[in-house]
């Protein structure tokens, strides 16, 4: 409630109503996963997470499940990719374009204490992906964005 006064995370604002449309409505999880299951440290990935529901309310009463909350608000990817990454960067260039990415920069370096070399690559959404994609299943390896 603190920070949806600086950042609009939530229409629901009153606390009976957090609590209730919020909190309540995560854990209803219970429904469909026992108990026992989230007790036991399952994994849990909550996509489009937004103010953090169903995600952070469900780590917080189940301690023992892994949850990720994903969101794409800042549409901010990074690729993590080993040596050699510049002719994938190069072949990915235009994909990156059709899909509304820019590419922003390619860090390399080695990892501390060994000789292998990484690429953290990221890419940043500058405009929306066109209604075509994603596309079906296989219609990539077929039809490349090249």
């Amino acid at each position: 409630m603190k920070w949806n006064t600086v950042i609009n995370l939530t229409a629901i604002t009153e606390l009976p109503d957090v609590l209730e449309k919020h909190f309540l409505d995560s854990l209803s999880i219970v429904k469909v996963i026992p108990q026992e299951k989230l007790n036991a440290g399952i994994s849990l990935i909550d996509i489009g997470t937004g103010a953090g529901f169903p995600g952070i309310p469900l780590a917080i009463v189940f301690p023992k499940t892994k949850v990720v909350l994903m969101d794409s608000l800042n549409k901010e990817f990074v690729a993590y990719k080993s040596e050699n990454a510049d002719e994938e960067i190069r072949k990915a260039g235009r994909a990156v374009k059709v899909l509304g990415g820019e590419f922003r920069t390619a860090e390399k370096f080695l990892l501390p204490d060994t000789d292998y070399e990484r690429v953290l690559i990221c890419i940043t959404k500058k405009k929306p992906t066109p209604p075509a994609y994603p596309r079906k299943a296989g219609t990539p390896s077929k039809d490349p964005i090249i």
